[in-house]
């Protein structure tokens, strides 16, 4: 089974109790071990609810993103 770049983020949602969460954007990168690329700081799109590779990690563990702060921070909210 390959492991996708966002797995981790996947599996730290699901672990999550909260209703809604906040993540900065260094903590997502710390959480998958590495960068976010320059398209998730420039463009809204990259963080829609769609079933992209990133996408699935929070759709997967039943999030969807709420709202995007560029570059500081992305709040989901449990669906």
């Amino acid at each position: 089974v390959s492991m996708t770049k966002y797995e981790p983020l996947l599996n730290y949602l699901k672990e999550c109790k909260q209703t809604t969460i906040t993540l900065s954007y260094d903590k997502i990168e710390e959480i998958i071990s590495s960068k976010l690329p320059v398209s998730a700081h420039n463009h809204r799109q990259w963080w829609e609810n769609y079933p992209s590779a990133q996408g699935k990690a929070w759709l997967g563990a039943n999030y969807k993103v709420e709202s995007v702060l560029f570059s500081k921070s992305i709040t989901f909210i449990r669906f």
